[in-house]
């Protein structure tokens, strides 16, 4: 399977964000976070907002050609939940609301214009899907 690098399929850019954890931002930055999180234009980073990191993995999926035999993408978890909540039709919020473990597996079928959600199977690191 020939392989190659889609920047449409990058991770979200967080702007100066980049680099530092949640919390650590949460705390010198507080006001901004919480606007982040709760409006998906917001781009307080500098970076992306996630209206168009939602809007960038969705309009990868409209592009594709129909490929009978399918198509492996190996991406960052949080482009997984922007191609869910564009395949689902649900706001950019709901990319919050949507848990992807690392080295999980999603399984979108259908083409261009039409995708629906087959499977979410978590990653290794998940005990029988109790919580840990």
């Amino acid at each position: 399977m020939p392989a190659a690098v889609d920047p449409a399929l990058a991770g979200l850019d967080h702007g100066r964000w980049a680099g530092r954890t949640l919390d650590e931002v949460a705390t010198a930055e507080p006001d901004e976070v919480t606007r982040w999180l709760t409006d998906p234009e917001s781009t307080p980073h500098g970076g992306e907002s996630m209206a168009d990191f939602v809007s960038r993995v969705g309009g990868w999926l409209r592009s594709l050609p129909n490929l009978p035999r399918g198509l492996l993408a190996v991406v960052d978890p949080a482009v997984v939940r922007a191609a869910l909540a564009h395949t689902l039709g649900a706001p950019a919020t709901a990319v919050w609301r949507v848990d992807v473990d690392p080295l999980s597996v999603t399984v979108l079928v259908g083409e261009a214009g039409r995708w629906n959600l087959r499977e979410l199977r978590t990653g290794p690191n998940r005990h029988n899907g109790s919580p840990p």
